[in-house]
């Protein structure tokens, strides 16, 4: 058996980065940079990818949310805890994909 090292976090001058936040921003920054390259409607394009960000992190905290309610029962604004961790990936995508397909009918 191939033994893998996994590595969840890099810590770089007292800062904690991880990996998977790290992955995903750097997909996020690629498909924007890709986009900008291969289109004349630069404009469209910035305001799409910045709706995109907004909406797909909303939606991963409230799908978390309502995942872990029982979490947050105790203490309503612990949802507002953010460095507490907790993003849904999958509540991200459902409401990133939503949000572009509106903006695009505009």
């Amino acid at each position: 058996m191939i033994n893998i090292p996994y590595f969840p976090e890099i810590s770089f001058l007292s800062i904690k980065i991880h990996t998977w936040g790290l992955f995903a921003a750097l997909a996020f920054l690629s498909a924007y940079l890709l986009s900008l390259k291969r289109t004349k409607h630069k404009d469209y394009i910035t305001n799409q990818i910045i709706i995109i960000a907004i909406f797909g992190f909303i939606g991963a905290r409230i799908l978390f949310i309502i995942e872990n309610f029982s979490l947050f029962s105790k203490n309503i604004l612990s949802i507002f805890y953010l460095w507490d961790g907790g993003l849904s990936s999958s509540g991200g995508i459902i409401l990133a994909l939503t949000a572009a397909y509106f903006y695009s009918k505009k």
